[in-house]
């Protein structure tokens, strides 16, 4: 078992939990004193922790040393640009986004986007979950949404978006560049915002072949060429 404590630091011998994390091991998870789980605040080591005592609005664990070295996430120099989507596709999408180690989630606003709010604490909340259960050590950082012409505002190097027309393969990158990934919302990008990306030059059209693909299965296709 893993928990997110963004207030854990390396320095402790114990650590007392009170609020959500002494709820979700209590309540949740049933946890019980002498049992083990491991520690993380998504900027140091993973620590192992033993449950000494489980009150009745608080709890102590004692420190019992590092379980795993920090090490950044494999994405973490690239940010996901995507529309809002519908609850279960926008959870699944986060999840999966986060378990490749992607390093900013960004919702956008484009001409075809029909959802235009984000609840960002679900988001964020949908990412540590992710976290903890993926082994990461890291938390993405979740923005406010932006219109579409605005992203290149944000410290990038390179843009890939899909496109039918004019897109390229995308060969497996190892590059160590902010690197920016941008997937259109159902019925995708419109023409104009096609034209526009065209005359970017931090951005690449890439082509995802000839099938018509979800969102998020387009997202997760691009992360995981730059992962390999």
């Amino acid at each position: 078992m893993r928990l997110y404590l963004p207030t854990l630091t390396g320095a402790q011998d114990v650590v007392e939990l009170t609020g959500d994390p002494f709820h979700y091991l209590k309540t949740v998870m049933r946890c019980k004193p002498g049992q083990t789980l491991k520690l993380f605040n998504g900027r140091e080591d993973e620590l192992q922790a033993t449950i000494q005592e489980l009150g009745k609005r608080s709890g102590l664990l004692k420190i019992e040393g590092v379980s795993q070295p920090f090490q950044e996430s494999s994405l973490a120099h690239v940010t996901l640009f995507f529309p809002p989507l519908k609850p279960h596709r926008q959870g699944f999408l986060v999840e999966k986004a986060t378990e490749l180690g992607v390093g900013c989630l960004q919702p956008v606003i484009t001409e075809h986007t029909q959802i235009r709010k984000v609840n960002l604490e679900k988001l964020t909340r949908q990412s540590v979950e992710a976290a903890e259960q993926s082994g990461r050590l890291t938390i993405p950082e979740v923005r406010e949404i932006l219109p579409l012409k605005e992203i290149f505002t944000l410290p990038f190097e390179q843009l890939f978006y899909g496109d039918l027309q004019a897109g390229h393969p995308l060969q497996s990158s190892h590059s160590p560049f902010q690197t920016g990934v941008l997937i259109g919302p159902e019925g995708g990008l419109s023409e104009r915002e096609h034209a526009w990306l065209a005359t970017q030059n931090k951005a690449q059209g890439i082509d995802l072949g000839t099938e018509t693909l979800r969102a998020e299965t387009a997202a997760l296709m691009l992360l995981s060429l730059l992962k390999r």
